[in-house]
């Protein structure tokens, strides 16, 4: 009858409609679950604040892996230059930096390009090299950062294998500054003359030089985690 057929659709609804959250509870639900999200991307993101115990604990882990190296493109770069290690990414010292202390952040798994990564290898490697550039800038006291993916080819690329060019800048170092661009296209007028993909130019540092940076910015990231940590 039709008192019964009302009473099966009113159940029905409420099986199908989407829970109603209340106005006042809606950010803090939304805001927990965006924090959900962030920490399975990239685990030391605490909300909008680096979770330095976590970039502590993952500084330690990474040391602590058995791998003797990890590949770069073709190369295989040994584990001694490598300073910071995230869930997908890695943090390394440049073969023939730029300006005193060009890093990169590369994916851990071989990916040529942007278009093929996962978006939280995407997350991941970003807020690594945000973290890469606090780091940088309280080394080498620089006011400014440069940050630069080639992604292809025709923009310069020379590793198909993403990876994050992060430069500290100084004043001075390009004239004017933006010519820093110019190096990165590979332009012969820019100030260093070089190119930073295609880096041909700049003589490779060895094995000991690039061992011993490293060796030397994860101290330094050690001593920041325990400053922000207030130990």
């Amino acid at each position: 009858n039709a008192e019964y057929m009302g009473s099966l659709m009113l159940q029905y609804r409420r099986l199908i409609a989407p829970p109603v959250i209340p106005h006042h509870g809606f950010l803090p639900f939304t805001r927990a679950m965006s924090e959900t999200r962030a920490s399975a991307i990239s685990p030391f993101l605490e909300s909008e604040h680096t979770h330095w115990p976590t970039v502590l604990q993952q500084l330690e882990t990474g040391e602590a892996e058995a791998a003797e190296s990890y590949p770069f493109a073709k190369v295989q770069v040994p584990k001694g230059n490598a300073f910071f290690w995230s869930k997908h990414c890695i943090a390394l010292v440049n073969l023939k930096p730029v300006v005193p202390g060009h890093s990169l952040v590369i994916t851990r798994r071989v990916v040529p390009r942007v278009s093929e990564m996962t978006s939280h290898e995407m997350a991941d490697c970003w807020a690594t090299a945000q973290l890469v550039g606090k780091l940088l800038q309280t080394k080498f006291k620089a006011d400014s950062l440069t940050f630069s993916v080639q992604d292809g080819r025709d923009a310069g690329q020379t590793m198909p294998h993403f990876h994050i060019h992060i430069l500290p800048r100084q004043p001075g170092d390009f004239q004017p500054a933006d010519k820093v661009y110019d190096a990165l296209d590979g332009r012969k007028d820019a100030h260093t003359h070089t190119h930073v993909d295609a880096d041909e130019h700049r003589k490779p540092r060895s094995r000991e030089e690039m061992t011993a940076e490293a060796s030397e910015f994860r101290e330094c990231f050690r001593q920041m985690c325990k400053e922000r940590m207030g130990v």
